[in-house]
């Protein structure tokens, strides 16, 4: 891909490169040719045992740039995505790590939960609710303590009730320009968590800096 940055930067037309830039073209794309398809580049010699005039089709050398740069192209994307979902298997096993060490049946949500933008958060609220959903109502799924004594029904597992959790902290609190997604831990207290406590700050924070070095280190 060092030879496509070294033509990209040329003029959008042929006619407009300098004489030694069209040479240098000329060259670096028989170059290309010849390697990319011997078949027609020395097609005439395998008919021929005399040695014969070679005769190379190099066609519009802007329209070899454009497909070269589109694979390229493709060829990143497909690295990154690669790379992105091997990170996402790291972290997921990770996390069920951690939970699991803490005999949390979260763990076996690892995968699902750190696609949501509010995992670490979901995780440290349910820390310091439900001592991470070891204790809490199974057919209402919500190991949050949201809806207090009318308990909120989230689903009937712990799979819908994550994606309900992330749903209710990025539309609550109803009547605050500010959502709990956004809150800190020091502002929910009080307003998520009534009455307030200083040890429950305490237990969210504690957890969410855990996941945060776990994620740092994937």
């Amino acid at each position: 891909m060092d030879i496509i940055r070294k033509i990209k930067p040329l003029k959008a037309s042929f006619e407009k490169l300098t004489h030694p830039q069209k040479l240098v073209l000329v060259l670096v794309l028989i170059s290309l040719v010849t390697l990319l398809i011997p078949h027609q580049s020395f097609a005439a010699l395998g008919r021929n045992e005399k040695q014969q005039p070679l005769v190379f089709v190099i066609g519009d050398h802007l329209d070899f740039i454009a497909a070269a740069n589109k694979q390229a192209k493709s060829d990143y994307q497909t690295r990154k995505l690669e790379q992105e979902l091997m990170r996402k298997q790291k972290l997921a096993k990770k996390v069920a790590a951690y939970l699991g060490s803490y005999g949390s049946p979260l763990s076996a949500y690892s995968s699902d939960l750190i696609e949501l933008k509010n995992w670490k958060k979901i995780l440290a609220l349910a820390n310091a609710e439900s001592s991470f959903c070891r204790k809490y109502p199974a057919s209402k799924a919500n190991c949050w303590g949201v809806g207090g004594a009318s308990l909120w029904d989230f689903g009937d597992d712990l799979g819908q009730g994550i994606k309900a959790m992330d749903k209710f902290l990025n539309a609550y609190p109803k009547r605050s320009n500010i959502k709990y997604s956004s809150m800190p831990f020091d502002r929910m207290n009080g307003l998520y968590k009534q009455p307030a406590a200083d040890h429950w700050v305490q237990n969210t924070q504690g957890v969410y800096n855990d996941l945060t070095q776990i994620e740092k280190s994937v």
